[in-house]
């Protein structure tokens, strides 16, 4: 119950800093709620509906190295939240150094994993650390997952950290981290879902579903430099077959049904969106939305940019200062750029976060 009012008040906080934060822009800096790091591009999964896979697995050329990473874990306001994904982040050579450093600050952090590279000495780090929490992205179960992944047994590490995080967590007493699956809803796994929430409720503390989406510019490792750029228009290019519309749209009704009496706590983003895109072959025109006036996002070289991969500059130009970000000229030129387009933002479309 305390986890899931814990999300439940973050959620409140979220939506009205951000609102605030816009309305107060043009007077007050107000610090990041959220910082989003995508820590890597380097993954051992072979996704086939990954929209990035192209750019998986690719040069890193000038990451931030660990002493750049703890200055600008130093300058990271205490109420700030951080959100850790990739590629894999457990594959970053930087990661463990990073979860110590938000254990030191106090700072919550989640990380999105595959769940097969740790091993029981790492679990235990991220006990002793309080890792705020750690979400397994699983597509459904046993061999269904395994050949999604492109791993013969991806499901079973799974499983198996799961198990071996519990059990530390029960030897020292701890209730971190917080664990949580992360599933996509993919044309054929639709069957695997009843059955991930019944293992959900015996496993896991929440269960975070989303539509599957092709926004090259949602955190998608392909930056813009010019407002201009056509892919500023380009908008979400996936779209579910006929075929399988109605399973779909079934399988959410299902979700929705199965949250009304379960314990753990369930969320699509959100369900009324997702049938929207759906009926809609995902043209749904964005609303309103102030979160890029309170997050951004910091890649693992250095490179800034709203919700929308606008490259708005290296935070090594920024004096590694996270509280300059909102405020820099590039940012601010995004943010007038933004604003004109609402509602109906192309880049926007088929955002989870709407």
């Amino acid at each position: 119950m305390l986890k899931r009012k814990m999300r439940y008040i973050y959620r409140i906080i979220s939506l009205v800093y951000s609102r605030m934060a816009k309305l107060c822009y043009s007077f007050v800096s107000l610090p990041p709620l959220r910082i989003n790091i995508m820590l890597t591009k380097k993954c051992n999964s072979h996704c086939h509906f990954c929209y990035v896979k192209d750019r998986l697995n690719t040069t890193e050329s000038d990451s931030l190295s660990e002493e750049e990473w703890g200055k600008i874990i130093d300058r990271i306001p205490r109420a700030s939240v951080v959100v850790i994904s990739g590629g894999e982040p457990f594959l970053s050579p930087v990661i463990y150094r990073l979860i110590e450093e938000f254990s030191r600050r106090k700072i919550m952090a989640s990380v999105t994993t595959n769940g097969t590279v740790f091993s029981e000495k790492q679990l235990e780090l991220l006990v002793d650390n309080k890792l705020t929490y750690l979400m397994f992205s699983l597509d459904g179960m046993g061999d269904y997952h395994n050949n999604t992944r492109g791993h013969k047994d991806a499901f079973q590490k799974v499983m198996n950290s799961i198990e071996v995080i519990e059990k530390i967590k029960k030897e020292k007493n701890s209730r971190f981290p917080i664990l949580a699956f992360k599933v996509c809803i993919l044309e054929d796994n639709y069957d695997e879902i009843p059955k991930l929430l019944k293992l959900a409720e015996q496993k896991v503390s929440h269960v975070s579903f989303s539509l599957l989406v092709n926004n090259v510019l949602q955190h998608g490792f392909v930056f813009v430099d010019s407002l201009e750029d056509p892919l500023l228009v380009e908008g979400n290019t996936h779209s579910y077959s006929r075929e399988c519309l109605e399973n779909i749209k079934s399988v959410i009704e299902y979700i929705m049904n199965f949250k009304k009496t379960s314990d753990i706590e369930i969320s699509i983003s959100p369900s009324s969106y997702c049938k929207s895109l759906l009926d809609s072959n995902f043209r749904v025109t964005p609303g309103k939305c102030s979160i890029p006036w309170s997050e951004f996002s910091l890649y693992y070289d250095g490179t800034v940019t709203p919700c929308i991969t606008y490259n708005c500059g290296n935070i090594r130009n920024m004096d590694y200062d996270v509280n300059k970000v909102l405020k820099s000229p590039r940012y601010r030129k995004f943010l007038s750029y933004y604003e004109k387009q609402m509602p109906g933002a192309r880049p926007c479309e088929a955002c989870i976060q709407s």
